[in-house]
C-alpha cells in the first residue's frame, strides 16, 4: 500500500484554507466532487458553515471518529513523554515510576 499522497483535488482545498484565513465555504466549494475523498473535512467543513462555531461544528462528525482522534492524540502525548523519559533517564526504574514487577524479579 504505501504512503499516502493527497490529489490535486485535495491539495487545492487545504490551499485555500490556508489562503482565505480559513473560510469554510470557499474550502467546502473546493473539495474534490468524489463523496468518498476527505469525508471528515468535508463533515467538518459543513459543520463550520452551517454553525460558524468550531465546537458545533466538530459534532457534525460521527462519536467514534471523534473518539479517535481523541485517542490518536493522547497516544502522540504519550509517546513524546516517555521518548523524552528514555533520553534523560534511560529505561531503568526510577523513584516515582509506575512499573508492575514481573513474577521473576519477585522470585529472583
Amino acid at each position: 500500500y504505501g504512503i499516502y499522497h493527497p490529489g490535486d483535488d485535495e491539495v487545492k482545498a487545504r490551499e485555500i484554507w490556508k489562503t482565505s484565513g480559513g473560510n469554510a465555504k470557499a474550502t467546502l466549494d473546493a473539495f474534490p466532487k468524489s463523496s468518498s475523498t476527505m469525508v471528515r473535512e468535508r463533515d467538518l467543513m459543513k459543520g463550520l458553515v452551517r454553525y460558524g462555531d468550531p465546537l458545533e461544528a466538530i459534532q457534525c462528525v460521527p462519536r467514534n471518529v471523534r473518539m479517535f482522534w481523541i485517542h490518536s492524540y493522547q497516544s502522540y502525548v504519550w509517546n513524546i513523554v516517555a521518548t523524552e523519559r528514555i533520553k534523560l533517564w534511560g529505561l531503568h526504574a526510577k523513584i516515582g515510576d509506575l512499573y508492575e514487577v514481573s513474577s521473576f524479579e519477585q522470585d529472583g
